[in-house]
């Protein structure tokens, strides 16, 4: 599952260009894409013989987002360049595993190898082969979400920030 703006910046061409290779090994792999953008530009990309395993499914509210992500074997958003971005948050905290950017803000949000992996978008070869290695082996996939989801419990839930904020304060105060 990719979610965010379908374009260039946000990884989705080399995204698509993973998915042929993975598709050429992986009979059963599909790929969902929600979001708005260069659609028309995506889809020449595809081979042509695999037009049918990648679908297009458009802006998607925020519960269809959730059943998407809830329905996926794990995400992958190979950003050129993001901030700080809430999305791997809730792919994790839903308890998926994310094939995430090695760029900017990537290794901010995932530990590589622990709770997710991070890839640099110009390494098609090296997407490739996460999104097969997480297709094959439920176990690794399983361990890394479990781990994502404590992440978030630890570290961006709302009641260990709200416990950052006491602490900070109390520190101010003192």
């Amino acid at each position: 599952l990719f979610v965010g703006k379908l374009t260039r910046t946000k990884g989705c061409f080399s995204l698509i260009k993973a998915f042929n290779l993975c598709a050429a090994v992986r009979p059963d792999i599909r790929l969902k894409l929600a979001g708005t953008g260069d659609v028309g530009s995506l889809k020449t990309m595809i081979d042509p013989e695999y037009k049918d395993r990648v679908i297009f499914m458009g802006y998607c509210d925020r519960e269809r987002l959730k059943e998407e992500i809830d329905d996926c074997s794990f995400a992958c958003i190979p950003s050129y360049f993001e901030n700080f971005s809430m999305v791997p948050l809730e792919i994790m905290a839903r308890g998926k595993t994310i094939i995430y950017t090695s760029r900017t803000s990537g290794p901010e949000i995932v530990d590589d190898g622990i709770d997710g992996f991070t890839v640099d978008p110009d390494d098609v070869v090296g997407l490739a082969s996460k999104m097969i290695l997480l297709t094959d082996d439920h176990e690794l996939r399983n361990r890394m979400a479990s781990h994502a989801y404590e992440k978030i419990e630890e570290r961006f839930s709302m009641k260990a920030i709200v416990q950052n904020l006491v602490d900070f304060y109390s520190g101010i105060c003192d």
